[in-house]
């Protein structure tokens, strides 16, 4: 019973459909499938792992539909990632192999200064 009064403190409760709400105590022990509703709560529904699952559902992203979706999995893939600067560069060649014209080169901004100041 203290879960259910603790999720009526949401003002969405009643209209709300989500199976993951960030007030269910057994939030570890719930699921979620990417046609399925999400948090609408503007107070409680501000996580990271909310905002994840509305990217989720708004791109339809295929590696998440179609299988049962744990708040643990959401919640590791919505965690903020620390890379390191030799990450970052294999990660930079890979988006340039994709779209160059998309990667900011910084060494062209500074050809284009010393031009300018001759």
């Amino acid at each position: 019973m203290v879960q259910i009064e603790k999720m009526e403190q949401c003002p969405s409760f009643n209209e709300c459909g989500a199976p993951l709400c960030p007030l269910d105590l057994d939030l570890n022990k719930r699921i979620w499938y990417a046609n399925e509703a999400v948090c609408k709560s503007r107070i409680f529904g501000q996580h990271r792992w909310i905002k994840k699952q509305r990217s989720i559902k708004k791109r339809q992203t295929k590696c998440w539909l179609d299988r049962p979706v744990t708040y643990q999995d959401i919640y590791d893939a919505s965690r903020e990632r620390k890379l390191s600067e030799d990450q970052k560069e294999v990660l930079r060649a890979r988006m340039k192999k994709i779209n160059p014209a998309h990667v900011k080169n910084t060494g062209n901004k500074q050809m284009k200064s010393n031009i300018a100041v001759l």
